[in-house]
């Protein structure tokens, strides 16, 4: 299922033809400092509900920013070496220096439903609403700075990769078909995430047949 072109180990690979390179993002911090100006924005005019629309604005602003300076690097090197520009996979990938998409979804949930509500981390209703707002943030920010996409360019939720996404997953905040449902919207299944050492053989060939199914839709 997966196409040629993605930069990503471990599904990395190019199809036979000219030599090219792609680059992979680590662009989570991107989504932190978003959410960050959205909720504070937010907060400030009392307008909570609006938080999504205020982070989706902010996000696509930045991603319009950052892909084109990487893409401007990139078509020098093509001009200068003997490999061919092949694209940029945008995905929402989490970096270890931040505290971690999984953060911002707290965040970003907790500004709407309020913080002293329960139920504000990533798995809650309104996470698959993120992840399809992230995703079609970063495709609509390549698509208006006319930035060359490849590979899965959409959100990545790799539970053992990321800090707050850990830390939700320590409190029992979500399971692994949560991650799987907001998988439907974002174009990247479910990634490192730890399964019990008793789960059965039965119970993990359905999940694999639950990401084949969305992963062929």
């Amino acid at each position: 299922c997966v196409k040629s072109g993605v930069p990503f180990f471990p599904t990395s690979f190019f199809e036979s033809g000219a030599k090219r390179f792609a680059i992979g993002l680590e662009s989570g911090l991107l989504l932190e400092k978003a959410a960050t100006e959205a909720v504070l924005e937010c907060e400030k005019d009392g307008t909570s509900f609006n938080v999504l629309q205020k982070c989706e604005e902010k996000l696509k602003d930045l991603y319009c920013k950052y892909l084109v300076l990487v893409q401007d690097a990139c078509l020098i090197v093509e001009t200068e070496s003997e490999f061919r520009y092949a694209g940029i996979d945008g995905s929402m990938n989490p970096s270890l220096s931040g505290s971690g998409i999984g953060s911002a979804f707290h965040n970003l949930l907790a500004c709407v439903k309020g913080k002293e509500q329960r139920g504000n981390d990533i798995g809650s209703t309104g996470s698959v609403a993120i992840s399809y707002i992230i995703t079609n943030s970063i495709r609509s920010a390549a698509e208006n700075a006319n930035v060359q996409l490849t590979g899965y360019s959409g959100l990545m939720l790799p539970q053992l990769e990321d800090k707050g996404l850990a830390a939700a997953g320590v409190k029992g905040a979500f399971k692994v078909s949560d991650l799987l449902l907001c998988s439907a919207v974002c174009g990247v299944g479910i990634d490192t995430v730890p399964v019990a050492g008793d789960v059965s053989q039965e119970n993990l060939a359905l999940l694999l047949l639950d990401m084949h199914c969305l992963a062929s839709k």
